[in-house]
């Protein structure tokens, strides 16, 4: 479970700094008019399609084992008090 969480913090962080870093570079062109509106547009939605991409590998972690803990967790008091009659 430990090593799942890793990877989603590794693949949120490398989004991340990949969205900072294109915004970064994309403004400074588009301040020094290198970039166009329309070429930038399409560049934004190409860096979307790569963050969803980079998100999409997390679907290929092995799924986490459960713990004994959970499965042995005894149930909530609400659920055994309400099927008690009241007298």
């Amino acid at each position: 479970m430990i090593d799942v969480a890793r990877a989603v913090r590794a693949t949120i962080l490398t989004n991340l700094a990949w969205a900072f870093g294109y915004n970064l570079i994309a403004i400074g062109l588009a301040m020094v008019g290198v970039l166009q509106p329309v070429l930038a547009a399409a560049v934004m939605a190409g860096s979307s399609i790569i963050v969803v991409l980079n998100s999409l590998r997390l679907e290929r972690l092995p799924q986490p084992v459960p713990s004994a803990a959970a499965e042995s967790a005894p149930a909530s008091r609400s659920t055994a008090t309400s099927n008690q009659k009241v007298a």
